[in-house]
């Protein structure tokens, strides 16, 4: 291309496209100068040339003109020559910092390519359940959903949940990659972060469990900011038994899974909404003989569900009642005292073997109604060894920032 002293057609020239998508490589110049070639620079180049620092940003907006071209070809045409007017008049570099520091968040915002640093601390906020909290409840200006200046939906409530059907209401989102069952959202919800608008998206609709971050252009592109990947677990909060170490670490020990049994009848042994669904035998108060038992399931048909286990007579017609079978309830108590809610969760429970002792855990789920907890049977006497909660651990995957 070839250098000019005129000044409007030296403007001309910088807003060129191509000048800012030609590579330093071309001209000879260092990687760490600007996107033009400075041997034949005049004006207000020299001056970009001798700034390191502006030399920086000059290279950062040259890759964002590059990408918004692409993107939206409309926007830098109206915007790019009258931008160049305005940092071509400044007489001082912070005047010039300032101009190229104004159209990069311009061009961030159009593209949604952020540096690296802000993508790193924005999704570094979702590992901690605290700092998650706190991020997601920013939603003054969050109904801007697709950064355009125009409110897309209405936000009364921290977090501003969305549909997970669609982040956009007024206009279908181009999504940057499919989604799996791994990956498809349960819940998302819309916040605000460097006066931006970003989209969490969550595998639970209680949005507890994050899967990414992303952030909707102006133009409906989606880009995604991170991968999130969430992991569900137990700690011991009371106790401190070598079996409690082993539930919380999910290794070291034997559920013991009884033989799986699906018959139709919804009032197993005359008890309403459960059916039977396994048995075998277990030595459930640990005196060195298995007994027969049958597992149950109740299910109140909306929203509560407990698996329970109960003596079974040896012709497997009947539920035994003698001095095991009472025990073996009061082992189970704070499951069974859920029976017959309609809103106790998903509870599930089962038995396990460590070091040769086999142990009954309670609310494996987690679920908030009952307590989790290791329990142990011997003789008539039942214990509780330890008492664990849900744990919920989330790490940033991946991160897509350059």
């Amino acid at each position: 291309m070839i250098p000019s002293t005129h000044p409007e057609a030296r403007l001309k020239l910088h807003a060129s496209l191509s000048l800012i998508l030609i590579s330093a490589a071309a001209f000879g110049q260092s990687v760490d100068g600007p996107s033009f070639d400075c041997r034949r620079a005049r004006g207000i180049d020299k001056m970009i040339c001798s700034d390191p620092q502006l030399a920086a940003l000059d290279r950062q907006l040259a890759e964002l003109v590059a990408l918004a071209s692409e993107q939206a070809p409309g926007e830098i045409k109206r915007n790019q020559r009258p931008w160049l007017r305005e940092r071509n008049a400044c007489k001082e570099p912070t005047c010039v910092k300032n101009s190229y520091e104004r159209r990069i968040d311009e061009l961030v915002t159009l593209t949604g390519k952020f540096p690296a640093s802000i993508v790193q601390s924005l999704c570094a906020l979702m590992e901690s359940p605290e700092q998650r909290a706190e991020t997601l409840a920013q939603k003054a200006g969050a109904e801007d959903l697709n950064n355009d200046g125009i409110p897309d939906v209405a936000c009364e409530a921290a977090p501003c949940a969305l549909s997970i059907d669609s982040a956009i209401p007024t206009a279908p989102v181009e999504r940057q990659a499919p989604e799996s069952d791994s990956t498809t959202p349960r819940g998302r919800a819309a916040f605000r972060y460097g006066n931006r608008t970003f989209i969490y998206a969550s595998s639970d609709a209680a949005l507890e469990m994050p899967l990414r971050i992303s952030y909707i252009t102006p133009t409906n592109r989606e880009v995604r900011l991170c991968e999130l990947e969430t992991i569900v677990g137990s700690a011991v909060v009371e106790g401190g038994h070598d079996v409690c170490a082993a539930v919380e670490n999910n290794a070291g020990f034997e559920s013991i899974e009884l033989q799986r049994i699906d018959l139709p009848s919804s009032s197993a042994f005359g008890r309403p909404n459960t059916r039977v669904t396994g048995s075998g035998t277990i030595d459930v108060d640990n005196d060195g003989l298995d007994e027969p038992i049958v597992e149950l399931r109740y299910d109140s048909g909306e929203s509560c569900t407990i698996n329970y286990f109960e003596m079974l007579a040896e012709d497997g017609t009947s539920i035994v009642e003698n001095s095991k079978s009472i025990p073996l309830r009061e082992l189970q108590r704070p499951a069974l005292n859920s029976i017959g809610r309609t809103d106790c969760g998903r509870i599930a429970n089962r038995f396990l073997r460590f070091a040769g002792k086999n142990y009954y855990e309670t609310n494996v789920t987690n679920e908030p109604s009952v307590p989790h907890e290791i329990r142990v049977l011997e003789g008539t006497a039942d214990a509780t060894v330890c008492t664990l909660e849900r744990q919920i651990r989330t790490r940033i995957k991946q991160l897509h920032a350059e």
